[in-house]
């Protein structure tokens, strides 16, 4: 969807409460314009930010921890994707608004599930072949359904104080009527390491969520776009650079073979 559309129907946001917060959303934003230099992209704030990057820049209503709920709510869009702050996305993802043509919503699953957030038990009796999904990288088409969902979610989250959203949102979506599409793991990898087992046969990462590489006490430079080789460490972010130059669905060859990095685990 090109910037100049004046009544744009797809579109990201992101949200962000306090300085440190909004200091990364606009890095990701500027991370993300070189990716997809005539996406749409809004934040939500309650920071004093200049458009700069962005499209639109409106004030949040709440200023608390968990923003993304009124980002989704307010988004403006037919079509929206939500990024968190510490998320680089590497690769057009405009296949996910595709998605939202069919789909309600859609995420990644998260995978550390014997992680203490993944064993959060459920109000809802959900087996844990539902696990949660990670809220880093939500698409979401507006609809009643999705409003009722977003409205519901951030209701919950508010009543109860928890500290984190994704199990109430694994209830939302095991008891309710919203139609969930799976992304695969490379549109949010949660775990960049993982990526050393992984050779030319897998698809190449499109977003790396690096939450423990970003952090809102010292978000780096508001000017800068987010850097792979200084976050990650060259060697990696080669390899990530030679999967995606093996994977056509990003522009790169098939034909071109590449090795994991670790030998310590074989791929068979």
């Amino acid at each position: 969807m090109a910037r100049e559309d004046t009544d744009p129907t797809e579109g990201f946001v992101l949200a962000a409460s306090g300085e440190g917060h909004a200091v990364l959303a606009q890095r990701a934003a500027r991370t993300l314009r070189e990716a997809m230099p005539e996406c749409v992209i809004d934040l939500f704030t309650d920071q004093n930010v200049d458009k700069d990057v962005f499209d639109g820049v409106f004030a949040l209503e709440r200023s608390w921890f968990r923003p993304k709920m009124e980002s989704l709510r307010r988004s403006r869009f037919e079509r929206t994707i939500y990024l968190d702050n510490d998320v680089i996305v590497l690769s057009d993802l405009s296949e996910i608004f595709q998605v939202l043509t069919r789909f309600d919503m859609t995420g990644v699953q998260m995978i550390r599930t014997n992680w203490k957030l993944g064993r959060v038990p459920s109000a809802s009796d959900v087996p844990p072949c539902f696990p949660q999904i990670n809220g880093g990288v939500l698409g979401i088409a507006s609809s009643a359904r999705t409003r009722s969902l977003v409205d519901e979610w951030e209701r919950r989250l508010i009543k109860t104080g928890a500290k984190n959203d994704q199990p109430i949102l694994r209830d939302l979506l095991w008891t309710g009527d919203v139609r969930f599409h799976v992304l695969p793991p490379q549109y949010n990898m949660m775990s960049h390491k993982l990526l050393a087992n992984w050779d030319s046969s897998f698809a190449a990462p499109r977003v790396l969520h690096l939450g423990a590489k970003l952090k809102a006490d010292d978000p780096g430079d508001v000017a800068s776009a987010y850097d792979l080789d200084t976050l990650i460490g060259r060697t990696m972010a080669e390899h990530i650079r030679d999967l995606r130059a093996a994977d056509p669905n990003v522009g790169g060859n098939p034909k071109h073979s590449v090795p994991p990095l670790s030998s310590a685990i074989p791929i068979s």
